[in-house]
């Protein structure tokens, strides 16, 4: 139903008031092209008023008995119009012109017909701006719909994109005798450039390792999932199989990389070890990757430093294998870049924030120090929107296991004076 140009909206008992106000304003129209007029009862504004198919001015006129609730109810119908109001009540004392509330100007019922014909005139004379706002708005709730779904259907791509992912780590950490793992994985995003795995290679042997993709988002978390299949670990022999030690595994994941087909990201940083749980000794390789921190449990800390090149650059690079002695008590923790930038306003290149923390993972069971090390985490400004991907993997040995034969356990660092 169209309203014309100046929809008249009666309460009841105003009709009669606004015949008469609606014909002063008619009979003093400076010309012979008066705006198209309609009148309404409020009723129909309840049954007939279509955000779609408004006036260009509304002009709500109320008896002196009018409740004021019923005032602000029809107010709040014709705000979805999103055009000038003009209102007439009994009992107004404000000049013409005055405002009520927003987008909504008084007129006395006893006011001056000319400046109400001038404040009508002028109000219309507005309208075309209106209903090009109007007309902008349509567009930009159809385009904000349009856009709300594809960015539903993003998320909703996102959210199973993550679930694939966290499909390739592992659903449950090794424990072989005193050796045991704990890891903590923190995407900072829904998917994650980093990815780990720990896995019970035989009855003596836990192998584990950290891999960091180049790059954010769905790109770099496809290509851990690479990584995650080409990384070697064992290989079956005719009657038994063989252990491949990390820095042939590294080599032949580096191969994998850079011959791998269809472009896109192929760089990435990593550190693969190989412990055995009944003579502690560790194997350890490294591709770029942040140095391993070794926590003594005799108080001191040592930084593994094999070499080795970043993965996917050039075929048949070497990565340098040591190999290393643990004792009761140990914890090697192997991490990805993401905890340099993970506390504080910004990384620090000497002594950072960070590698305080991990001495902080001497406490506790593995389980505990995890666990409170990313309560830490949290605790830091921006940790809700944090820059990195941030993946953690704690190797600990029992502090009451019992060495083999012929090794010797350091004796604890004396604390100075």
């Amino acid at each position: 139903m169209s309203c014309g140009d100046l929809l008249l909206i009666c309460f009841a008992g105003a009709q009669e008031r606004g015949n008469q106000l609606s014909h002063d304003l008619l009979s003093r129209w400076p010309n012979a092209n008066p705006p198209e007029l309609t009148t309404w009862s409020a009723d129909q504004l309840w049954s007939e008023a279509n955000p779609n198919d408004h006036p260009q001015v509304a002009w709500l006129i109320g008896a002196d008995d009018t409740p004021i609730l019923e005032v602000h109810r029809a107010l709040e119908a014709v705000s979805a119009w999103h055009v000038p109001v003009i209102l007439t009540r009994g009992g107004d004392d404000d000049a013409v012109g005055t405002g009520f509330q927003g987008g909504v100007v008084t007129a006395r019922p006893d006011g001056d017909p000319d400046q109400i014909r001038v404040l009508i005139q002028s109000t219309l004379a507005h309208a075309e701006i209106c209903q090009q706002l109007n007309s902008e708005l349509r567009i930009t709730q159809i385009h904000h719909g349009g856009l709300q779904g594809q960015m539903d259907k993003l998320d909703e791509e996102m959210r199973l994109a993550a679930r694939v992912q966290r499909e390739f780590l592992p659903t449950s950490l090794p424990k072989i005798g005193d050796v045991e793992v704990e890891v903590m994985f923190k995407p900072a995003s829904y998917v994650s450039g980093d990815i780990y795995d720990a896995q019970r290679l035989d009855e003596n042997h836990i192998g584990f390792w950290i891999a960091d993709v180049v790059g954010h988002g769905v790109p770099a978390a496809l290509m851990t999932m690479f990584v995650k299949r080409a990384l070697p670990t064992k290989r079956i022999l005719k009657g038994g199989y063989q252990l491949v030690p990390p820095a042939e595994a590294l080599a032949q994941l580096n191969d994998e990389m850079v011959n791998r087909e269809g472009g896109g990201i192929r760089f990435a940083t990593g550190v693969y070890g190989l412990i055995n749980c009944k003579t502690f000794e560790l194997q350890m390789a490294r591709a770029g990757h942040p140095l391993p921190m070794l926590l003594r449990a005799s108080g001191e800390t040592e930084m593994l430093e094999p070499e080795g090149p970043l993965l996917g650059v050039f075929e048949s690079d070497d990565f340098e294998q040591r190999t290393y002695q643990l004792y009761p008590g140990d914890r090697l923790l192997i991490y990805s870049d993401g905890y340099e930038v993970a506390f504080g306003d910004k990384p620090c290149p000497v002594d950072p924030e960070y590698l305080r923390e991990f001495q902080k993972l001497r406490e506790g069971t593995l389980d505990q120090a995890v666990h409170r090390l990313e309560k830490n985490i949290m605790a830091q400004p921006g940790s809700l929107h944090q820059e990195d991907d941030l993946t953690l993997m704690m190797v600990g040995i029992n502090e009451t296991a019992k060495l083999p034969e012929g090794i010797t356990q350091p004796q604890p660092v004396e604390a100075s004076a």
